[in-house]
């Protein structure tokens, strides 16, 4: 299938990638042409309309920007792969390309501050650069440092006798009393 216009930069887009669904946008919606359009029509109970391009017409249905997360994360959860194009300005008025790909093992919640962070690089190393400055990195589990009311960081206090205790500490355990036998009474 050839198209010009949106629909022909949709289909090309949609070449570029190996997801099963593009939603691209198209100012305050995100928009699914062809097969896509029939299939979210489908799938997701939308209403789909005819976009008429350059003599031809095509199938349409689309969400709001703003309501996008939702639609994404019910395909996601059906098991579909959807690869999402924003729309950016240029000195030539817009463009269009593939920001993300959305599979069940991405989905993360766009209000999510490292989320938003992701969302807005595209290349990998700001992808993790983002990541690492905005998820703080956790001790090990064999090691716990519980903040004190400083905000510090300390070592949690030597096993084997209470905080507070008169005697000093070997910071071992103290050695424990024999079984003995039963005792009659």
């Amino acid at each position: 299938m050839t198209a010009d216009g949106i629909v022909g930069e949709f289909l090309a887009l949609k070449s570029e990638t190996d997801a099963d669904l593009l939603a691209m946008q198209c100012g305050d919606f995100y928009e699914f042409f062809a097969e896509d359009a029939e299939f979210v029509g489908d799938e997701l109970d939308l209403k789909v309309s005819e976009k008429s391009s350059h003599g031809s017409t095509y199938p349409m249905a689309g969400v709001p920007v703003d309501d996008l997360t939702p639609y994404l994360k019910a395909l996601v959860e059906r098991g579909y792969r959807v690869a999402v194009a924003d729309q950016y300005e240029t000195e030539d008025g817009h463009a269009r390309e593939i920001t993300r790909v959305v599979t069940p093992g991405t989905l993360l919640e766009t209000t999510d501050p490292a989320a938003m962070a992701i969302r807005s690089s595209t290349d990998a190393s700001s992808i993790r650069a983002a990541a690492r400055s905005t998820i703080p990195e956790s001790p090990p589990p064999s090691l716990p440092l519980p903040l004190s009311g400083s905000g510090a960081l300390t070592a949690p206090p030597p096993r084997g006798r209470p905080q507070g205790s008169d005697r000093p500490s070997t910071g071992r355990d103290p050695p424990r009393s024999p079984r003995r036998g039963r005792q009659r009474r």
